[in-house]
């Protein structure tokens, strides 16, 4: 069977099958890439302060047995009795958190800390750091 394409056809046609075997490398992978790194993460609350009820401040940490997985999480703080997000925070290089909520807005009650998700780039190896929740009951 003859083929009836150009030459400059054929010739992209081949330029793009090699492409399509280069694939992982050029996403910065490697043919044989291992699956990413999974490690748990663990969200708590360490204090509450409503000695100003226009500034109730509630805090906490997230821990994590790898160091990386401790700095710049995202934590998001709702009250699960009023179904209202009461903010968030970004957690400090020792996991540390804290969000100030009006608590003339935000009744004391049921509150849910959520550590998102976070994927990190060490070392040409990617680590999923692991989301997180814990709810607990802050009284007035």
């Amino acid at each position: 069977m003859t083929d009836h394409r150009s030459p400059r056809h054929r010739t992209a046609l081949a330029a793009i099958a090699g492409l399509a075997l280069l694939n992982p490398l050029l996403i910065g992978g490697s043919a044989d890439a291992k699956p990413p790194k999974k490690v748990d993460s663990k969200v708590t609350f360490t204090g509450v302060d409503a000695s100003n009820v226009d500034h109730v401040k509630i805090s906490g940490k997230v821990k994590s047995a790898n160091k990386a997985c401790k700095k710049g999480r995202t934590v998001k703080l709702r009250q699960l009795d009023q179904s209202r997000s009461a903010g968030k925070d970004k957690t400090n290089a020792k996991g540390k958190w804290t969000v100030v909520f009006d608590g003339n807005k935000i009744n004391p009650g049921k509150f849910k800390a959520t550590v998102t998700q976070k994927t990190i780039r060490k070392n040409g190896k990617r680590i999923i750091c692991k989301s997180a929740t814990v709810t607990k009951s802050i009284t007035g």
